[in-house]
């Protein structure tokens, strides 16, 4: 991940998710993960303002492509659930270092992400 790309994971992110989430045997209706997704879009440019966040990102995105690729089910879910589990852990430490006093402004968009 090259210099300037944080500004462009958000489009290929979502395509990546959205990619994935239309597989027949998917589990999370479709409407629900458009729910989930426009939770976070407050928190995205923070999330991948962090220096680490897009090599992970890339990094697990293509873990879970090649467990696709390899009709390894099992492991595609474990990757997708641990990709998540880690993007709701960079969003809490987002939360923690804002402050619980700014959650408020942060969510009703009173209060600058970036």
């Amino acid at each position: 991940v090259g210099p300037g790309a944080r500004d462009s994971l958000p489009g290929p992110d979502r395509r990546f998710h959205f990619t994935i989430s239309r597989a027949p045997d998917n589990p999370l209706p479709q409407d629900s993960l458009n729910h989930l997704w426009d939770l976070s879009t407050r928190y995205r440019p923070l999330y991948f303002a962090d220096p680490g966040v897009p090599e992970e990102t890339l990094r697990e995105h293509r873990a879970i492509f090649s467990a696709l690729r390899e009709r390894d089910s099992l492991k595609a879910e474990e990757l997708v659930r641990s990709d998540m589990e880690q993007s709701a852990q960079v969003l809490l430490e987002i939360i923690r270092n804002t402050g619980i006093d700014n959650i408020e402004e942060i969510m009703n968009g009173s209060l600058p992400l970036v």
